[in-house]
């Protein structure tokens, strides 16, 4: 399987490549990004060298799902965290001496895949039967994970389509200063969403374990948790987001913008419905089911393109803000219904149970 995933990583990582290059040096890049500090070529290069750094790290991805599966996560996210690290502060370094856009690129391109080969061989060493190259790659095994592979991408080019698409429907109908705005308010109401990253990460190769040993209590344990700590953590970091914003964002604008606090309530309940449906979605996923959610939320993100625009010319920013808010209550719907199904929960005790503040609040 392992080496399965890798021929099918390295095909897209051909495909997506050739794509890329092909876009930068046909478009107009010097018209489409009005760069002034650097040239058009290299500016085409950095771009180039961005999206190779992008396809790098899901190598790194792969990589980690034998760390996961064989019970040394801790050991691959700490090993990863430092060679992000390390390779952060080489970067900073870069830009502090150079100023160089482009060199700052190639420098993020090149430690990753330097970095790559020790974090795989130390995948190797905490698991021998890890065996590396295509011998063993399997062409069925190639078309059954296409699928859930693809739909594993939906998710990042869903939420990349909405914070950009949305930000440029705002600077379209509202203008460039209420895009600042919005996206102030935005950024800091995201700050809870990382807490996502620390829960979801954890408790993937757990329910991935439960449910190859169809233990459904421990399945439905692992799911009733989890959401409650997201949504509770996603709430308070939300509501103290919330509390400083009138003191944070003209500070951090120098300012040039005041906190709206009807917006950065909306981004707040948008945070925490984004947290449970989010957190929730790790049991399809865990278990390669979660195909037909991610075409479902690709629809519901461009369905929310049009809500926004015609939501922006009568309310503003806060339509906008609310119509980012109804795609995360409808992706609830789709995410706990299949959720529940797969866990043989029962929504009546499930949400008296989530509502309930864990002990470490109590």
């Amino acid at each position: 399987v392992y080496q399965s995933m890798f021929a099918l990583l390295s095909s897209l990582s051909l495909i997506s490549c050739s794509l890329v290059l092909a876009a930068i040096w046909v478009l107009p890049i010097d018209s489409i990004l009005p760069v002034t500090r650097i040239s058009p070529t290299d500016a085409r290069m950095v771009i180039a060298l961005l999206a190779a750094t992008t396809l790098v790290n899901l190598f790194y991805s792969l990589a980690m799902a034998a760390y996961r599966c064989d019970g040394h996560f801790a050991e691959g996210v700490a090993i990863w965290t430092v060679l992000r690290a390390v390779g952060w502060l080489i970067q900073m370094g870069v830009l502090w001496y150079t100023a160089s856009p482009l060199r700052v690129a190639l420098t993020g391109f090149v430690f990753p895949v330097l970095g790559l080969l020790p974090f795989v061989f130390a995948a190797r060493y905490y698991n021998p039967w890890l065996k590396l190259g295509l011998s063993q790659a399997r062409l069925g095994i190639v078309r059954r994970l296409t699928l859930p592979a693809l739909a594993h991408m939906a998710f990042p080019i869903g939420s990349a389509l909405s914070n950009q698409g949305v930000l440029q429907i705002v600077g379209m109908a509202l203008g460039p200063v209420a895009a600042v705005a919005f996206s102030v308010h935005r950024t800091l109401a995201n700050l809870g969403i990382q807490i996502l990253n620390l829960i979801s990460q954890s408790v993937v190769p757990e329910y991935a374990r439960a449910y190859g040993q169809n233990d459904l209590p421990l399945q439905r344990r692992l799911h009733r948790e989890s959401c409650r700590y997201a949504i509770w953590l996603c709430a308070i970091g939300g509501l103290l987001a919330f509390s400083i914003s009138p003191l944070l964002i003209p500070w951090w604008t120098v300012g040039k913008v005041t906190a709206d606090l009807y917006l950065s309530s909306i981004f707040l309940l948008y945070v925490v419905a984004r947290s449970f449906w989010m957190t929730s979605s790790v049991v399809p996923y865990a278990c390669n089911l979660h195909a037909r959610i991610a075409i479902c939320y690709l629809l519901l993100v461009s369905l929310s393109f049009v809500v926004a625009i015609v939501a922006a010319r009568y309310r503003g920013m806060h339509g906008v803000a609310a119509s980012l808010l109804l795609t995360e209550v409808a992706m609830i719907y789709l995410v706990l219904r299949k959720s529940m199904s797969l866990t043989s929960d029962r929504l009546s005790s499930f949400l008296p149970y989530v509502a309930r503040a864990p002990l470490v609040f109590r």
